[in-house]
């Protein structure tokens, strides 16, 4: 299947997405792409100084005004 098929089968626009290792790489790639569509996410890692980064970075692709991006930072391997 291409991107292009995919994109068109799974609109963002309107949806909301937590994506876990998101202050880089491919985290921060698939929230970027989400953004891009039309979506609003919140990311997740535990370096928090990352992810501000990552925020002002995805902040560049909203769509509208009405996007949102947030960020929690913590350890998801850590069950307490």
């Amino acid at each position: 299947m291409t991107k292009k098929k995919l994109i068109k089968k799974q609109p963002f626009e309107g949806k909301n997405a937590i994506v876990c290792g998101a202050s880089e790489g491919i985290g921060l790639a698939t929230a970027k792409e989400i953004v891009k569509l039309g979506g609003s996410v919140c990311i997740i890692a535990r370096r928090e100084e990352k992810l501000k980064e990552a925020v002002i970075n995805l902040e560049s692709f909203k769509q509208k005004e009405s996007q949102y991006i947030e960020y929690i930072a913590c350890d998801a391997t850590d069950m307490d």
